[in-house]
């Protein structure tokens, strides 16, 4: 099996383990992936790993894999390049919330609640994103801890959808769509832009 990091091969045996998370922890204990780096490309035999591809690692086997190439960068590089693209992520959110509103307006809601499952979805895996960079960079601002006020009225909108939801009053569902839950989605932004501020002015 060969290894690389950031291109250039490292040496791998048997003592580092017989899965690619074992792999991969080994490779960091060790030293041959720094501790101040975060994996930014992870392909197994040639085929680029996708975010949620990684909860995979423990079940493969290393006697199954031919080649393993890591790509790294540095941990505030890499927050920074993911608070940049953030706010292009949260205009998607917005849009896809007030395409879902209209699709129930619409009468169309067998698709409308398909929709709204995956902005669910999607805002789920935008904050566990978020509230990562937070805690790895050792943020005051961001979506957990000082900023309670915006998960409580993320929360509340989130009841507010639910709640018609259940009773079928898709009217009420899209109002509240467009309303509370696009006015949390805009206080979300804010943090960004704290978040964004801090880790520019932060001491490297």
């Amino acid at each position: 099996m060969r290894v690389c990091v950031n291109e250039q091969p490292v040496d791998a045996s048997e003592l580092d383990g017989q899965t690619l998370e074992d792999l991969l922890d080994s490779l960091r204990r060790s030293g041959r992936v720094a501790d101040d780096e975060v994996v930014v490309r992870f392909a197994v035999d040639k085929q680029p790993w996708q975010a949620e591809d990684m909860d995979r690692l423990a079940g493969v086997e290393l006697d199954d894999v031919e080649e393993i190439a890591i790509t790294t960068a540095g941990l505030r590089g890499y927050a920074s390049r993911i608070l940049a693209d953030a706010s292009g992520m949260l205009a998607v959110l917005k849009d896809a919330t007030r395409g879902v509103a209209a699709c129930l307006r619409g009468g169309d809601i067998k698709k409308g609640n398909a929709d709204l499952f995956n902005l669910f979805d999607a805002l789920h895996r935008f904050l566990a994103c978020i509230y990562h960079v937070q805690n790895s960079c050792a943020l005051s601002c961001g979506p957990v801890g000082t900023s309670d006020e915006l998960l409580a009225g993320l929360n509340a909108a989130l009841e507010a959808v639910h709640a018609p939801q259940e009773l079928g009053q898709w009217a009420e569902v899209a109002r509240q769509l467009e309303g509370e839950f696009l006015l949390a989605l805009d206080r979300l932004g804010i943090i960004l832009d704290d978040m964004r501020d801090e880790l520019k002015n932060a001491v490297p």
